[in-house]
């Protein structure tokens, strides 16, 4: 009896140390390979062969869900924000590159901007006359016989042509002394005809006295001066920088140029022509003025 018992232990002691079949695999896969590890693998518990063990917990590690792999959370939003993003529907202007801001103004230009216009410059009215020194190249009586104070006379004031001017001043001045006189014109008067001929202009002449006690002096510009050349103040402001108007009406009702300066024109005490107490005349050349008329109007 003792002998059969002995002999069942020593063939459960061989089948324990080979398994066999698909116990093999998960044995080979339990048993630790390394020789510290071996003391503490389990014994096989009563009741049980190596093969009954092993088929459990084969069986168990079959039945027992897989724990699903964790993806890194960083790596699982990427696609989903790179497929949210793609399915997003692009905001209008983006993605478009950006316009340029508009360039500011450059500072000069924003400093002039900002600083108040400059007062308008108001032209004295003498400047805005067109006065020069003119050469009488021809003279002669109206052609209408019944027209007995008027004189024609063709003047040179600088231009390609000599101007036509009718004068009243046959009772003041005679012919041959008119025929090559040195006068001061008005050359932006508006045209005018007088009995049937267009004058161009006005030869200037101070006068004294009414009637037949009337006196008249032609301002005779000073010596020297070329026919063309401007007379204007000889002190204060320098007019020359002022352009004369294209055109003066001396019968406008409103804001009649040459009536304006006409009442400030005078000789002074010398018989020179003034505007305003100001000498009048060229730079170069010195003073227009009267023979011998003083304290005179000139029209």
């Amino acid at each position: 009896m003792s002998s059969s018992v002995a002999l069942v232990d020593a063939l459960v002691q061989q089948v324990q140390q080979v398994p066999t079949g698909a116990a093999k695999g998960a044995a080979k896969s339990l048993v630790p390979t390394e020789t510290k590890d071996k003391k503490w693998w389990p014994i096989i518990p009563p009741g049980h062969t190596p093969y009954t063990w092993y088929g459990v917990v084969e069986g168990e590690a079959a039945a027992a869900p897989a724990e699903p792999v964790k993806a890194p959370a960083a790596a699982a939003a990427a696609p989903a924000a790179a497929a949210s993003a793609s399915a997003a529907p692009t905001p209008s202007g983006e993605g478009k590159p950006e316009k340029k801001a508009k360039q500011a103004k450059p500072a000069k230009a924003a400093a002039a901007a900002a600083a108040p216009a400059a007062p308008e410059v108001q032209q004295p009215e003498y400047s805005k006359l067109d006065i020069r020194v003119g050469q009488i190249v021809k003279a002669s009586r109206h052609p209408k016989p019944d027209v007995l104070s008027l004189y024609v006379e063709e003047i040179d004031v600088g231009e390609e042509q000599p101007r036509t001017i009718v004068s009243g001043l046959v009772k003041y001045i005679s012919l041959e002394d008119f025929s090559k006189a040195r006068v001061c014109v008005i050359c932006n008067l508006k045209p005018s005809a007088l009995q049937g001929v267009t004058s161009q202009g006005m030869v200037l002449a101070a006068s004294t006295g009414e009637g037949d006690a009337r006196v008249v002096e032609l301002i005779v510009p000073p010596a020297g001066a070329k026919p063309g050349d401007r007379i204007l103040p000889l002190s204060g402001e320098d007019l020359a920088a002022f352009e004369p108007l294209a055109v003066v009406d001396p019968k406008a009702k409103k804001n009649n140029v040459w009536a304006a300066v006409a009442a400030q024109l005078k000789t002074n005490e010398q018989g020179e022509a003034t505007w305003e107490g100001k000498v009048l005349g060229t730079k170069e050349h010195g003073a227009a003025k009267a023979a011998s008329l003083k304290g005179a109007n000139i029209a």
